[in-house]
């Protein structure tokens, strides 16, 4: 009897965990799915620095009304070859100006610096100070306080070249007194057109003459 008894309770037990083995259902394997990777972030490209490519500007005085007079002058700016800086790559710029006839210059995200790493444009970063200074005659006596920002995002600014969206790269001079030859706030103004480069430029100010010259796009060319 007792045999029988543990017989009947090991077939109930076999039974059982059979039927459990039945009905266990098997979990599909997970599939991993692959996480995509960013698409690398790009900029418009407002400076076309690439070599060969140049542009041919025409000089003209501009009053403080801001009335513009030709000079009947005529100069270029031109990329001319590239080279490594700190592992950086650069590019001369050749510029004609009162201060340098060029300078090393690349773009770096929106920014464009130059080989000592000042901003010289951004496309992208209209909030920043890139400059922020005073310039002294003598200790005490201040000449001016100079601010670089971009400014005028998007301003259409018309050349014999053609009409062009720019974006402004401004040095604002604000001149103490006595300096400012009555005129207290000076500006030189570099604009730039996406795709196309720069289109105008006002060249270095003098503190004893009211009157700017600017150069301003006539033809250029882009390999």
């Amino acid at each position: 009897m007792k045999r029988s008894l543990l017989y009947s309770v090991l077939l109930l037990a076999i039974a059982t965990t059979q039927s459990c083995k039945k009905k266990k259902v098997q979990e599909p394997e997970q599939i991993e799915t692959p996480v995509a990777s960013a698409a690398p972030v790009t900029y418009a490209n407002y400076t076309q620095l690439k070599i060969g490519n140049y542009w041919i500007y025409e000089r003209f005085n501009i009053d403080q009304q801001g009335n513009a007079t030709s000079q009947n002058v005529f100069d270029s700016c031109y990329v001319s070859k590239d080279t490594l800086i700190r592992g950086q790559k650069y590019f001369k710029y050749n510029s004609l100006s009162l201060l340098s006839n060029y300078k090393y210059i690349r773009d770096s995200l929106h920014y464009t610096i130059d080989s000592n790493g000042e901003i010289l444009f951004s496309s992208e970063d209209f909030t920043t100070n890139f400059h922020d200074s005073y310039s002294l005659a003598v200790p005490g006596d201040t000449i001016y306080h100079s601010v670089y920002k971009m400014t005028d995002k998007d301003a259409i600014i018309t050349t014999s070249a053609g009409n062009f969206t720019t974006s402004n790269f401004q040095k604002k001079y604000t001149i103490y007194p006595n300096y400012n030859q009555g005129l207290a706030v000076r500006y030189m103004n570099t604009r730039y057109c996406k795709n196309i480069g720069m289109i105008t430029e006002t060249q270095p100010i003098f503190l004893s003459v009211l009157s700017t010259v600017e150069r301003r796009l006539v033809r250029y060319h882009l390999n």
